[in-house]
């Protein structure tokens, strides 16, 4: 990632620079041990990714290619959870374990629902276009149902009119 200001889940500004990085570990949070995968990395925190995410608050210890690092968890989404530390990362040493190689979930190829495109929001404007649409499709339907209920009328009304019309004029009444 660039050293560009981003937004964390929670909606704060980080405070320092990420480095992406692809670095397997294992977690424990209270528990037994789970693996994970370090996906970036900052002086004073680290985006781990786990099938589980421990929740907000949570005091976890996460053991690799480093020392020991304790942290608490400071934001979780489905699969992702940010840490924060007390000290500072040894970021030299952790940068040397980065990895060219893809991470496992990209190199197994998404499934068709997964690779579909996520459409668009609609705007306001496409909304009341619709809306718009809608209301005057209701209304000819309103108009053409009236039209053929008053034309119904009409010609049975016409027709019993002729009908008089022709009993009367028939010879022998």
């Amino acid at each position: 990632m660039s050293a560009q200001r981003q937004l964390r889940p929670d909606g704060c500004k980080r405070r320092d620079e990420r480095f992406r990085v692809l670095v397997r570990a294992t977690m424990r949070a209270g528990g037994r041990r789970v693996d994970v995968c370090i996906r970036d990395v900052s002086l004073r925190g680290m985006c781990v990714v786990t099938a589980k995410p421990p929740p907000r608050g949570t005091v976890v210890e996460l053991s690799g290619p480093l020392a020991p690092i304790v942290g608490e968890v400071i934001w979780a989404s489905e699969r992702r959870f940010g840490v924060a530390v007390g000290g500072r990362i040894d970021l030299p040493r952790l940068l040397a374990q980065r990895t060219n190689d893809p991470a496992p979930h990209e190199v197994v190829p998404l499934p068709a629902y997964a690779r579909a495109p996520v459409p668009k929001a609609r705007s306001a404007d496409e909304n009341r276009h619709a809306g718009r649409a809608m209301q005057f499709s209701f209304m000819a339907f309103l108009v053409i149902a009236a039209a053929v209920l008053i034309g119904g009328l009409v010609y049975d009304n016409l027709a019993a009119a002729t009908d008089r019309v022709s009993a009367a004029m028939q010879p022998g009444n």
